[in-house]
């Protein structure tokens, strides 16, 4: 039996092709005066008031400081000092999902993270995923699943395929899995994976002769001899998106 497999990578982009644009917010300084430009068709952009523009630096397209506040979209992010203050990933400048700090806190957006270690925060994702010694935050709450009870958090890191993402820690491997009853992301480890050891395939682990999909179960295709072959690359409703065809020793799929 033969069947093409599409993944669909969600690379937020600021573009306009085949009718999709996708818009970006700003900061603007005009006359000494500095405003916020949600970037949603607005005809008109809202000053920024009390901003100081001689001071106001733009860190992103949604904070800013100055000499007194730091601002989050054009609103003054409150506790938070301008002096100390930077945002912690920077790799994807077109999420929203932004970590940041002082010498004093760790926020989430335009939230204070209350309770986490700002000496041992570290980000895990760009999608809002960061730990500290004791806790693993989502998008700046903690997730306190009882799945998470057996996991060595302090070693924990993420480990990126071309469309999903799996945690590891010092011992073995995880996966997310939405749980519908309690409306929670949880960790599914896969059983008998080896972190130290495994090799990553398209959106597959592979790891002690198992192939491992992205829902955290072992698949019934041969370890040794698996493959991906990718088909084609296309534009999907705005998102690129590769079809592709797996292939072991027993056919193509």
């Amino acid at each position: 039996m033969k069947k093409l497999f599409l993944l669909v990578t969600f690379l937020f982009l600021t573009f306009i092709s085949e009718g999709c644009e996708i818009i970006s917010s700003e900061y603007k300084i005009m006359d000494n005066v500095v405003y916020y430009d949600v970037g949603l068709h607005n005809k008109e952009i809202d000053s920024i008031f009390g901003a100081d523009y001689e001071s106001f630096e733009i860190i992103n397209r949604v904070f800013a400081y100055d000499k007194n506040h730091v601002y989050y979209m054009g609103k003054i992010l409150k506790e938070a000092d301008s002096k100390s203050f930077q945002v912690i990933n920077l790799s994807n400048k077109y999420s929203y999902d932004y970590y940041a700090r002082d010498n004093k806190n760790v926020y989430y957006r335009d939230k204070k993270n209350d309770g986490a270690d700002l000496s041992t925060f570290k980000i895990l994702s760009d999608n809002g995923y960061a730990r500290d010694n004791k806790n693993i935050y989502e998008r700046g709450i903690q997730n306190n699943s009882s799945s998470n009870k057996d996991i060595d958090i302090s070693s924990l890191e993420i480990i990126k395929t071309y469309n999903h993402f799996y945690f590891k820690d010092k011992n073995t491997i995880y996966t997310l899995i939405y749980n519908n009853k309690t409306g929670k992301n949880e960790m599914k480890q896969l059983i008998g994976s080896n972190s130290s050891k495994y090799d990553i395939k398209g959106d597959y682990i592979l790891s002690n002769n198992s192939v491992y999909d992205i829902h955290g179960n072992k698949t019934q295709y041969d370890y040794d001899t698996f493959e991906i072959i990718k088909v084609q690359e296309r534009l999907i409703s705005c998102f690129y998106g590769t079809i592709y065809k797996i292939k072991d020793k027993n056919g193509e799929y």
